[in-house]
């Protein structure tokens, strides 16, 4: 009985730190160093058929250290104003720290189901280890 106890404890615990996805976006981060102290964050989503993502309110992104300074962010729209999914956001980020080994923060997006009549927001944790220039 304790063991049945302890296992299912463990799977529990192990449920509560798995990293919460999205089922109808998949979302990859590619970060790109451009120099000692600038880079760019390209983040690509990809919504199932009959999901779009909105570009208002704009997708945001929030990092964990201090020594990341947003400069820039760019992405494309479409016809009716959705965010472009062929094309990545891209981040341009500015790094006050040469002691940064990885980057973590939370990337938030509105996404909608026209045909259902229902949007969601969606915040996702990331960590990105920094490539060697």
């Amino acid at each position: 009985m304790k063991k049945v106890l302890s296992s299912l404890l463990i799977f529990i615990l192990a449920l509560n730190f798995t990293q919460k996805q999205n089922k109808f976006v998949s979302t990859s981060f590619k970060l790109k160093k451009l120099s000692n102290d600038r880079a760019i964050l390209q983040i690509f989503l990809t919504p199932t058929p009959g999901i779009h993502i909105n570009s208002q309110p704009a997708p945001e992104i929030s990092f964990e250290s201090k020594d990341l300074k947003i400069v820039d962010v760019k992405f494309e729209v479409d016809e009716k104003n959705y965010l472009n999914t062929k094309k990545p956001i891209s981040f341009y980020l500015v790094l006050n720290s040469k002691n940064l080994n990885a980057i973590t923060g939370k990337f938030t997006y509105f996404y909608c189901f026209e045909k259902e009549g229902w949007c969601s927001k969606f915040t996702e944790k990331f960590e990105i280890k920094l490539p060697e220039h």
